[in-house]
């Protein structure tokens, strides 16, 4: 019992830290992703300024063109209008000028032009009069003309013999040039900041506090600063912002050739909130099974400790028997025949569960399947009553930790916005059909009858029968949870068909249960929500399946009421708009027949890297009497099926050396005789999209950990037919 103890809080170690380690991963992505996010606004940024102001480059040449062309007796009738049909395609341009070669403005587009103005004390227009042949973009100055605050951008005007005749320039206000950034993302504390050379802010979104020092020169994070300084154009760094004093990711980017900068700066802040929701998912995880590992190692205990006072019988009665051996021999013999059996059976039951503690993998699923299965073969070896008891309380705890894991990552898929529909033809009498069967057993037990009524309803439908299956065994199950006496009905009716043909189906589900107060019934459908206290509460559950149902039923564009009344009972109405199949369901889904009987004696080949699995899988196939070979890899599974003929492969997908998904490919790509050989995916991958990968990759069957002797037989069944579909050779030749 104390190995027990050991192994137990050991394994919740072990899970303990692979959750902190899962926190810590997802930080660092989440740093990763804000990262490149910074950086792709930094490149549209870059971009899209970089070829603004190389449209408006071309447009100044071209307006330096037309200026020449005109120059003489009529140009100063004829330019305006040529200045005036340039600006309609310059956005953000405020005004556009012409400067002769003594720096004297003769011409503007708005008019503004009531004295002599002169530019020729302006770097950009001296450094065109000396011979500059690129455009020139001057410092944030104050217009002569607008009294705002602008930059200039100009290019130089000469004649036919290249003498310089004077500029053309165009003037943008600096609070224009936050147009470019809309439409950009940064998160409620994140900023933009557009910069020219030397660290001269020309503008900034959100603005800058007013009384916030933009000294050229001295603006931004040291880092950026730093960075630039010593020649870097584009680059990423991590630093306390001097406005606001958050922490954030600085990008920054050169514009092209141009003398600018785009900064931007993306707060951590803004991204803690979706990493402490991911991290409540795990924590919710590790926490449901640290109490599932306590439950279950107090039950154990108690079987060990009657094992041991059974051992203590054994002795005494061993002991009295030897002491009067002459006058009850034939008795003391029967006695020891019943007494090395009770001790082959507890022997057999011991060697069950020190198996069934075997170490942990670092995967929730993997050590499931181990677990599930072993009971599944300590069931098969004659438990006393108690025993049996313990064995289905535990069985049912590991069911209810498969059940929360599925929830938990149906809620992570819904909330990512990763949950597929899928859409396959299915009839309602079929879904309806498994709802009856799955709850005939617990309406039995409690005395409870269920009642179908089932209008005439359309069909078939095209869409998720495992998900609109979901949803009804999710209100039903909550009926028959938390009804006690009187009993259940579903009624099914069909409403008025939607305008695009789809048909809208009702649900009604009563009950009479306990009730739901009033005040509750809002809020059932939120996620870890509860009628009853945690503390004082009745019924096992985390809350999770109304969240889940809500979402499914949104969907398919359907609505979920309820109506309750405390101490009578709860009614359900559910509605879902399910589209239309065309023809029979059955028909556009054709299925093979399977083998009516169960195959005897088949060469399966094992393959798992987890020695409690590969035990377990193993022992329920020797069972079902088929002939097992074992391999831990995927290159000793290459290896076996060179050497020896198999009906089948049961093959894991996460394994050390080779993975299973490299060692089917080499498989189907080899000459040897297993090549067509049936492969069957075993894994604790169960995501969208995983069973689909799995036999896109040549394998032939999918089977999800954790899995019970039952589902393993099922997929037997079809090996015949998977062989036959691969090698295109049926039985009958």
């Amino acid at each position: 019992m104390v190995r027990l103890r050991i192994l137990t809080v050991v394994a919740n170690i072990i899970v303990i830290l692979l959750g902190a380690m899962t926190f810590r991963e997802a930080w660092r992505n989440t740093l990763s992703n804000m990262e490149v996010a910074s950086t792709n606004i930094t490149v549209t940024l870059a971009e899209r300024i970089g070829g603004y102001l190389d449209t408006l480059d071309v447009g100044l040449l071209g307006l330096a063109g037309e200026t020449r062309r005109h120059e003489g007796d009529n140009a100063r009738q004829a330019l305006p209008d040529v200045f005036s049909r340039f600006i309609d395609h310059l956005p953000l341009v405020d005004n556009l000028l012409y400067a002769d070669a003594s720096g004297e403005v003769v011409l503007d587009c708005n008019g503004l032009l009531q004295q002599r103005v002169h530019i020729g004390d302006r770097v950009y227009f001296r450094n065109l009069r000396a011979g500059a042949t690129r455009m020139e973009v001057s410092e944030p100055i104050e217009g002569r003309l607008s009294g705002k605050r602008v930059i200039s951008v100009a290019r130089r005007v000469t004649d036919g013999d290249g003498v310089f005749m004077g500029v053309v320039l165009a003037t943008i206000p600096l609070e224009r040039f936050s147009q470019l950034f809309q439409g950009i993302d940064i998160g409620p504390n994140g900023h933009i900041s557009f910069l020219r050379q030397g660290f001269i802010m020309l503008t900034r979104v959100p603005p800058l506090p007013p009384e916030m020092d933009v000294t050229p020169g001295r603006f931004g994070a040291q880092p950026v600063r730093e960075a630039i300084q010593g020649g870097s154009e584009a680059g990423v760094v991590r630093t306390v912002s001097h406005v606001g004093g958050l922490e954030k990711i600085f990008s920054y980017r050169k514009v092209g050739h141009h003398p600018f900068w785009v900064v931007v700066g993306l707060a951590l802040d803004d991204a803690i909130q979706p990493w402490f929701r991911n991290a409540a998912y795990v924590a919710v995880i590790v926490v449901a099974f640290v109490v599932f590992t306590a439950l279950s190692s107090r039950s154990l205990r108690r079987a060990l400790q009657q094992e041991v006072a059974a051992r203590n019988a054994v002795e005494r009665a061993r002991n009295e028997l030897e002491t009067r051996v002459a006058e009850r021999t034939a008795l003391l013999e029967d006695s020891n025949l019943h007494l090395r059996e009770a001790k082959e059976k507890a022997d057999n039951a011991n060697a069950a569960k020190s198996a069934f503690l075997a170490n942990m993998s670092h995967e929730i699923r993997t050590p499931l399947n181990g677990l599930l299965g072993m009971l599944d073969l300590l069931e098969a070896t004659g438990l006393d009553a108690g025993q049996a008891e313990y064995l289905g309380m535990a069985r049912r705890s590991g069911r209810r930790l498969t059940d929360l894991l599925g929830d938990i990552l149906d809620l992570s898929r819904i909330e990512a916005g990763k949950l597929v529909l899928a859409e396959q033809p299915f009839t309602l009498s079929d879904v309806l059909a498994s709802i009856r069967e799955t709850f005939a057993p617990l309406s039995r037990e409690k005395g409870l009858p269920l009642e179908f009524a089932l209008d005439a309803v359309p069909g078939p439908f095209l869409g998720d029968a495992v998900r609109v299956r979901q949803i009804l065994l999710n209100l039903v199950g909550n009926a028959m949870k938390f009804t006690n006496r009187g009993q259940m009905k579903l009624e099914v009716k069909t409403l008025l068909p939607m305008p695009d043909g789809r048909a809208r189906i009702l649900f009604m589900v009563h009950d009479s249960g306990c009730g739901i107060p009033e005040e509750q019934v809002g809020s059932i459908c939120e996620p870890f929500t509860q009628v009853e206290a945690p503390l004082t509460k009745r019924y096992q559950g985390v809350g999770l399946g109304l969240a889940i149902t809500r979402t499914l039923v949104h969907a398919y564009d359907g609505t979920l009421t309820v109506d309750s009344q405390v101490g009578v009972g709860t009614s359900v109405y559910l509605t879902l708009c399910l589209p239309l199949a065309a023809g029979d369901a059955k028909a556009a889904a054709p299925e093979v027949n399977p083998p009516q009987e169960d195959p005897q004696g088949l060469r399966v080949l094992v393959v798992e890297d987890d020695p409690v699995n590969l035990f377990t899988v193993r022992a329920m196939l020797e069972r079902m009497g088929h002939t097992v070979r074992t391999a831990t890899d995927g290159e000793q599974a290459l290896a076996v099926l060179v050497g020896a003929p198999f009906d089948c492969v049961l093959m894991d997908i996460q394994m050390p050396q080779m993975d299973g998904m490299t060692a089917v490919g080499l498989l189907r790509a080899s000459h040897c005789a297993n090549a067509d050989v049936p492969v069957v995916a075993l894994t604790a991958y169960v995501m969208n999209g995983d069973r689909e990968r799995f036999l896109d990759a040549s394998m032939d069957a999918y089977l999800a950990k954790p899995i019970s002797m039952h589902a393993l037989g099922e997929v037997l069944r079809h090996i015949p037919l998977l062989r036959a579909r691969r090698t295109g050779v049926t039985d009958g030749g």
